[in-house]
C-alpha cells in the first residue's frame, strides 16, 4: 500500500537532518583532506593515522545517510523538487565518501618518502592540496547554503589543479630520469597528485548536484 503523502513540517525536519548529515561528514572530508597532505608533506606519522581512523565515521556517516535517503522516499514520497533535493543529498554524500577515500589513500603514503623529503615537488604538492582544499570548501558551502551560483564557480577552480597535476608529473618525470634514488618517494607523489586531482574532480561533482538541486540542471 502507498505510504501516505508527507505533512511540509515533518519532510522538512527530515530534510534538514539528512543535510546535517551530510554536513559533518563535508566538514569531516574537508579537515581530512588538509590533514593528509601535512602529513604527507611534514612527515607526520600521527596525523596520517587520525585521517585514516577518521574515514571509518565519514563511512559511517554515508551509510546513515543512504538508510536515511531510503527511508525518506519510501515513506514520504517526496515529489519534484523535494525530490532532488534528497536525490542530490545522497549523491553528494557518495562524492564526499570518495573525497574520503582519496585522503586517506595519500595519508597512507606519508612514511614512504621519509628517504627524500627533500624533493622539491613537495611544495608544489602542498600548494596544490591548498587549491583543492579551497574547491573542496567552496563546493561543501555552496551545498550548505543552497548556493547554485556559487557552485557554478567551482568548475572554473579546477583548472588550476589539472595545471599543479601536469606540472607535478613533468617535473617527477625529469627527476626520475636524472636520479634513479628517487624513482620511489618520486612514484609516492605521482599518486599523491593523481589522488588531490580526483579530489577536484568530486568537488565538481558536488557542485554539479548542488546546481541540479536548485534549479534541476543536469
Amino acid at each position: 500500500m502507498r505510504a501516505a503523502p508527507h505533512t511540509l513540517s515533518v519532510f522538512d525536519d527530515d530534510l534538514d537532518r539528512l543535510r546535517a548529515d551530510v554536513c559533518e561528514m563535508g566538514g569531516r572530508v574537508e579537515a581530512a583532506v588538509g590533514d593528509a597532505v601535512l602529513a604527507l608533506v611534514q612527515g607526520d606519522t600521527r596525523l596520517a593515522a587520525l585521517v585514516v581512523l577518521d574515514d571509518l565515521k565519514v563511512d559511517a556517516l554515508a551509510a546513515g545517510i543512504e538508510r536515511t535517503t531510503v527511508r525518506l522516499i519510501a515513506l514520504r514520497s517526496p515529489l519534484a523538487d523535494d525530490l532532488r533535493e534528497v536525490l542530490a543529498a545522497f549523491k553528494i554524500a557518495g562524492l564526499i565518501a570518495r573525497m574520503g577515500d582519496c585522503a586517506k589513500n595519500i595519508a597512507h603514503r606519508a612514511d614512504a618518502i621519509e628517504d627524500c623529503r627533500g624533493i622539491a615537488q613537495l611544495r608544489t604538492i602542498a600548494a596544490m592540496g591548498v587549491e583543492v582544499a579551497t574547491m573542496v570548501k567552496a563546493a561543501l558551502d555552496a551545498f550548505a547554503h543552497r548556493d547554485g551560483v556559487a557552485a557554478a564557480q567551482v568548475e572554473a577552480m579546477d583548472d588550476a589543479v589539472d595545471r599543479y597535476r601536469a606540472c607535478i608529473s613533468r617535473e617527477l618525470i625529469a627527476l626520475m630520469a636524472a636520479d634513479p634514488r628517487t624513482i620511489g618517494a618520486a612514484i609516492q607523489l605521482l599518486f599523491t597528485a593523481q589522488k588531490l586531482e580526483r579530489i577536484g574532480d568530486h568537488a565538481v561533482g558536488v557542485a554539479s548536484m548542488v546546481r541540479f538541486a536548485a534549479g534541476g540542471e543536469e
